[in-house]
């Protein structure tokens, strides 16, 4: 019986796969691999249950199902053996990523004969070429001693049989056979390429390049001019687009044309010609027609930049705006030295900083920032804070005393704050309220806001609730919104002044207006009590709402109470109970003994007598009065 191409080249896969199992695995378990390991590993393998859903289990149990289960290397085909090579962990064969890849090339051809139906002559030819190319280079990658002897010629003797003529080919030549080989052997190489597989990518377009291909020649073309794979090369870049041209490809005259300029530029640029200094940089910086290279482009650059060139100018600041650190460099030091622009030592201490901004280790730029600081205060100030956020609490110190010493006020009320907490100097609260105080004094805000502080509590100054008023008085008529607040508070309770709720509805409401989230609940508040305005229980859950939306807890376990009682909302449970659950996971202790009622009760949620206990015990840790009483009736804990 005399066999087809296509059939044998399936008995040739088959065979192949057989082989390379056999050599694999008498090479692990011995002579008796099949018999003593394979066996009776695919037998327990489709007798877990486990494996009942994976992909293997059909192929193996086909297997063991041929023949009525008289078991056989013959029956080894490419389908069980791609399941046993390429996706059972278990077998633990070790693949190198080219190996994988060759395996599953004959896998895919494989599935391509048995999808394969009504094909011209031409694709019957392209697919046995293809798969014959596939089994060599797959032979090649494993050794010729994976494989029978004879295996290898008798696929070169196919191949001459695949590309010789007959009247099978339907009239087409064998150049056109040959070119459409050389086709998929150009897109494998293309694959290749997208797989970061450039070795064997390269290669295969030198082979079909050899062969007259145009579009591999092209691609070798790209290589060098790009360095892919090989270092870039523009002469031997251009020798290959004009071979391609000269076979009739006319689309890359205007590659060559671009390379030839390139090398045109390059020659003048070194002669010292600005314009060409100044394309060059862009060819390096913008990365198409070359590999992208900052440093040249940046090179070019200055060179051009030296010439008074404005253009040059805006691509180093630009390229300096990137984030790149070289070319932030040029610029600081062209404000600071004047080169291609006006000297301005303000502008360079910006962009040095800049540098230190983005990478705290550069020295270089330190010194350059610590040169120019000694210049004035506020630039003393700065660099303290640097050091400061880098914990280097000396240096911070040391920066930041100087300048507060030249009446910095912004450094005054730092040097008040490492003197409070002993931040690379010994803890001094005396000290840190005169340096906070003289920053104050200058009309720093927050400054002044912080001398009310100190006075309310007592710290580095005796505790005077009537200055800590005034000072608070200040910083609110700047706008402050905390101190705006904190005055509220302060009439509201009668602390430094005499008590007075509509002087504190004022001080509430222009705080709330600024977003302050406690001002809001105080705002609230006094809408719900009436303190200082008149009752209305909707502008109260209006102001509730605004605090709770910023994770004020007061304000979400009142606004849980007002859905309780129905003040300002329709009565709803359920939402108390949101507000309540909100409030509760902020640990605050009233809202905790509220969603213990509710879950005691059942208000909006299901009735949970061990989840109500346990909210009452943390609102009774947390100090909460009538959860103490209820968890504690004795009194004792």
């Amino acid at each position: 019986m005399i066999l087809s191409t296509q059939e044998r080249i399936l008995l040739l896969l088959n065979k192949f796969f057989q082989d390379l199992v056999e050599h694999k695995l008498s090479e692990k378990h011995g002579e008796k691999w099949f018999e003593q390991y394979l066996v009776p590993y695919v037998i327990a393998y489709t007798q877990d249950r486990s494996n009942k859903n994976n992909k293997n289990f059909e192929k193996y149990n086909a297997f063991l199902n041929k023949n009525n289960g008289n078991y056989s290397k013959k029956d080894i085909d490419v389908t069980f053996a791609s399941a046993l090579l390429l996706y059972d962990d278990q077998i633990e064969l070790e693949f190198e990523g080219n190996e994988k890849n060759a395996l599953n090339q004959l896998r895919i051809a494989r599935n391509n004969y048995g999808h394969a139906t009504d094909l011209t002559a031409l694709h019957r030819i392209s697919l046995n070429s293809k798969t014959l190319i596939d089994l060599k280079n797959a032979i090649l990658t494993f050794g010729k001693e994976s494989i029978s002897p004879g295996m290898f010629e008798e696929i070169e003797e196919l191949e001459q049989a695949v590309l010789n003529p007959t009247a099978e080919t339907n009239g087409h030549t064998r150049e056109k056979i040959e070119e459409s080989i050389c086709d998929q052997e150009y897109n494998r190489a293309e694959d290749l390429l997208k797989k970061g597989n450039l070795e064997e990518a390269y290669a295969i377009h030198i082979e079909l390049d050899s062969q007259g291909h145009t579009p591999s020649t092209i691609r070798l073309g790209d290589f060098y001019r790009l360095g892919i794979y090989v270092s870039s090369d523009i002469d031997r870049s251009v020798d290959l687009y004009e071979k391609a041209k000269e076979q009739g490809e006319l689309s890359v005259s205007e590659v060559i044309e671009s390379l030839k300029e390139l090398k045109q530029n390059s020659k003048e640029a070194e002669e010292g010609k600005l314009n060409s200094q100044f394309k060059l940089g862009i060819v390096y910086e913008e990365g198409k027609l070359v590999p992208q290279d900052k440093e040249k482009a940046l090179y070019w650059y200055q060179k051009a930049l030296s010439q008074k060139s404005l253009l040059a100018r805006n691509r180093v600041v630009s390229l300096a705006e990137s984030g790149y650190k070289n070319a932030q460099y040029v610029v600081a030091e062209a404000y600071e030295l004047g080169r291609g622009v006006e000297k301005d030592l303000d502008k360079a201490l910006v962009e040095y900083e800049k540098i230190l901004y983005g990478d705290t280790e550069e020295i270089a730029a330190l010194e350059k920032v610590i040169a120019l600081t000694e210049r004035d205060a506020e630039s003393q100030y700065n660099l303290g804070i640097y050091y400061h956020d880098k914990k280097n609490y000396k240096e911070a110190y040391k920066h930041i005393k100087r300048s507060a010493e030249n009446g910095y006020a912004n450094a005054m009320n730092a040097l008040g704050y490492l003197y409070g907490y002993g931040q690379g100097v010994e803890k001094n609260l005396e000290t840190s309220f005169k340096w906070t105080e003289k920053a104050a004094e200058q009309g720093l805000v927050k400054a002044q806001r912080n001398v009310g502080l100190l006075y309310k509590n007592g710290t580095g100054v005796e505790k005077n609730l009537k200055a800590s008023f005034n000072w608070y008085k200040r910083a609110a008529e700047h706008g402050d919104g905390k101190s705006e607040r904190i005055l509220g508070q302060f009439y509201k309770r009668g602390y430094g002044v005499k008590r007075d709720y509509h002087m504190a509805f004022e001080y509430f409401q222009k705080a709330a207006n600024k977003g302050e989230a406690v001002a809001q609940y105080e705002l609230g508040l006094c809408y719900g009590f009436g303190q200082g305005t008149k009752t209305n229980h909707t502008e109260e859950v209006k102001w509730y709402k605004k605090a709770a939306s910023q994770n004020n807890s007061d304000a979400q376990h009142n606004l849980g109470v007002c859905y309780c009682y129905g003040d300002g909302v329709d009565k709803d449970y359920s939402m108390a109970y949101k507000w309540f659950f909100k409030a509760a996971k902020a640990k605050n202790p009233r809202a905790l003994y509220s969603l213990g009622n509710c879950y005691e009760y059942g208000y909006g949620t299901y009735v949970n007598k061990e989840e109500a206990f346990k909210c009452y015990k943390k609102s009774a840790d947390l100090g909460w009065k009538r959860a103490i009483e209820k968890v504690y009736p004795t009194g004792g804990s």
